[in-house]
């Protein structure tokens, strides 16, 4: 008995602490709606990132590889616009 009334308050306790962690926010008129981040910039600048990447795989096919990968994820989001930079591990030390 006492082992069920355990699992039952620790059960509770995990649906109370769950629930006052909802991600919601008050809206002016006074709704509660969830809030998501859309990653959206409001000013429609684009963020110019350099993905620094040290060649993990085959000489012949990982730069290829690695802008396709690029290219798409440019395609998918538009006010972010990524340049891979494929670095050689001959100047690690020195680059980082």
């Amino acid at each position: 008995m006492i082992k069920k009334l355990i699992t039952f308050l620790l059960a509770l306790s995990m649906m109370v602490t769950m629930a006052a962690c909802g991600n919601t926010a008050s809206n002016p008129d006074g709704n509660s709606q969830p809030t998501t981040q859309t990653g959206n910039n409001s000013n429609g600048e684009v963020a110019e990132l350099v993905f620094w990447d040290m060649m993990w795989g085959r000489s012949d096919s990982y730069p290829e590889t690695v802008q396709a990968l690029v290219d798409k994820f440019n395609s998918e989001h538009e006010n972010i616009h990524v340049t891979a930079q494929i670095l050689p591990w001959d100047n690690f030390y020195q680059q980082f």
